[in-house]
């Protein structure tokens, strides 16, 4: 069976912060050795978090999601490569 490079499942191999140009932006580097870079700022809660909270991360259902167990965040690896924004009750306020 053959199988595309696009049929493959995303999930994340590792992760880490890094600060371009004055942002810090979540680097998710997948199984296949691909890098995504997602801003920070699209998950306020880890915005809020301490450096510590935010390197206290685990690969939650092998890979496919991430979690911050000290903040109660738990993100999909392919929302985060989709661009998809950390959902709060707030950011819905403000937007009515």
């Amino acid at each position: 069976m053959t199988t595309s490079r696009g049929n493959l499942p995303i999930r994340a191999k590792s992760l880490r912060f890094v600060e371009i140009d004055g942002r810090t932006f979540i680097e998710i580097v997948l199984e296949d050795e691909r890098r995504h870079q997602v801003p920070l700022d699209f998950y306020p809660t880890l915005v809020s978090a301490t450096p510590q909270q935010r390197g206290n991360w685990e690969r939650i259902g092998r890979g496919f999601g991430v979690s911050w167990p000290d903040v109660d965040v738990d993100l999909s690896v392919e929302g985060m490569v989709a661009g998809l924004r950390e959902y709060t009750r707030a950011a819905t306020t403000k937007a009515k």
